[in-house]
């Protein structure tokens, strides 16, 4: 795995790694295993470059841009939910994606919303 992304996860203690189709998990005890994960729903193409922030309010990883193979820019944006079975979520968003930005970016979690 390689140009992966990675969050942490602190409701069950692991960090999440997700490129190139694979999909990871670090347990984070005394003792941490890394562990293969399956997720069902439609994942993502298989990606790298991108950029993943936790979503602590909805439990939830979110995935944004990088290219697959052959290079082709990805503007997607995808969620993965961390309760019960993993579940991969393609995102409907409004207005459009920033241009040129799918891969080497990064991205922040910002809990403020103004109304």
């Amino acid at each position: 795995m390689n140009q992966h992304s990675l969050i942490y996860d602190p409701l069950r203690g692991r960090m999440i790694a997700y490129g190139n189709g694979e999909l990871w998990a670090l347990t984070l005890s005394s003792n941490p295993i890394w562990n293969m994960l399956s997720a069902s729903g439609t994942p993502p193409p298989t990606l790298a470059g991108h950029t993943a922030i936790y979503d602590p309010v909805r439990d939830r990883m979110i995935v944004f841009g990088g290219y697959y193979v052959p290079f082709r820019g990805h503007n997607e944006t995808w969620a993965l939910t961390l309760s019960g079975s993993p579940t991969w979520i393609k995102l409907t968003t409004s207005n459009f994606p920033p241009d040129h930005h799918y891969v080497g970016h990064s991205a922040i979690y910002d809990p403020i919303v103004i109304a």
